[in-house]
């Protein structure tokens, strides 16, 4: 949700708040490498009984790990949103966001191996066969947990 500062969609309002939770929730000095923790109570909400979900709700400690990742200067924090735009260290930051490339493993490997199964039954009985022996192994292996280098790994002996 930190990109979100970035984003001419996102009201200046919700940028306000998602930085105040930032400052509220205190940056740390060094940042230990793990899997980000979900919110899961905060995901499991039923919104329309209990408001909305907004962004800043998924703000932690770990929100600064681009800033400090980037070695980005966050002095542009205590300006209003609306001025963001005039100062030289958002602007770095901004660009910085505009540069990235958004990757979803999860997405692209699922395509790969629809593509590679696809081409492998023209049979449409045997496609099916081939998905149903997929589907089962995917629920004997525990994915979550998998590292991307583990997942590549497995790519090794198909």
């Amino acid at each position: 949700m930190v990109l979100a500062l970035c984003d001419i969609d996102t009201a200046d309002a919700v940028k306000a708040e998602i930085v105040r939770e930032m400052i509220a929730a205190g940056r740390p000095q060094d940042f230990v490498p793990k899997k980000p923790e979900m919110k899961i109570a905060v995901l499991s909400r039923q919104p329309p009984l209990e408001g909305d979900i907004g962004l800043q709700e998924f703000v932690g400690p770990r929100s600064w790990l681009i800033f400090h990742l980037l070695n980005i200067n966050t002095d542009w924090m205590q300006h209003p949103p609306s001025e963001w735009s005039d100062l030289p260290a958002f602007n770095t930051f901004n660009d910085t966001v505009r540069m990235l490339k958004v990757v979803n493993d999860c997405a692209e490997r699922s395509v790969k191996d629809v593509t590679e199964f696809i081409n492998y039954g023209k049979d449409p009985y045997r496609l099916d066969r081939v998905m149903m022996v997929v589907n089962h192994h995917r629920q004997l292996i525990d994915f979550k947990n998998l590292t991307k280098a583990q997942m590549d790994a497995m790519d090794n002996y198909i």
